[in-house]
């Protein structure tokens, strides 16, 4: 798994220790704090990232539409970053935006989950702006939770925002509020308001 190789890299740094220094790897891990953090991850000095999903209840509610927004506001900026497009139905993301965008997938084949690793590796470089595709949210909730992103994300300055396109029907409203109650304050939760960006709700 592609994020299990973040802490494959602290055995290995510390491996390398040891032989260019002729100690054991455990005087060596022990002279070398600053590789590891209490939970034995690996400790990365590196400016903050954050991974801004674009998540939404259905299809046609504007999440494309908000993600080339932000997109262009982040090039229009120099804002370094990276745009994945996940929605493999519509990918109007990735062809609009084809020399900034990469692909993605968040799928229930366990042979195909990580596909989905590949979004939190990219923001140990930069930020990353994901288009979601329709009905993925046990998908996306359990990729994070399972993996404890939030928690190596804190290790390595990576956070989360979630950029939720809302109709306004009850199905809609409904699942951004369960977004809201699961992950509490651990992600942060903009309601973005088309007509007046400015009256934008976020918790």
């Amino acid at each position: 798994m592609a994020i299990s190789a973040r802490k494959t890299k602290v055995a290995d740094s510390v491996n390398k220790a040891a032989e260019e220094t002729g100690e054991s790897s455990m005087t060596a891990t022990i002279k070398a704090p600053s590789h590891l953090s209490l939970n034995g991850f690996e400790s990365v000095d590196k400016h903050a990232t954050k991974i801004h999903l674009i998540d939404g209840e259905k299809g046609g509610v504007g999440k494309s539409l908000f993600a080339r927004v932000l997109i262009q506001y982040f090039l229009d900026k120099k804002y370094p970053f990276l745009a994945v497009d996940a929605d493999r139905s519509n990918p109007d993301v990735s062809r609009i935006y084809e020399s900034v965008c990469r692909s993605a997938l968040f799928s229930e084949d366990e042979k195909k989950f990580f596909e989905a690793d590949k979004i939190f590796e990219w923001a140990f470089e930069n930020s990353v702006i994901v288009n979601l595709p329709a009905q993925v949210y046990p998908l996306v909730t359990n990729w994070i939770e399972k993996n404890n992103l939030i928690e190596l994300g804190k290790q390595s300055k990576i956070s989360f925002c979630k950029w939720f396109i809302c109709t306004g029907g009850y199905d809609s409203v409904q699942l951004f509020l369960k977004s809201v109650q699961h992950f509490e304050k651990r992600i942060a939760h903009v309601l973005p308001a088309f007509l007046n960006c400015s009256n934008a709700l976020m918790l």
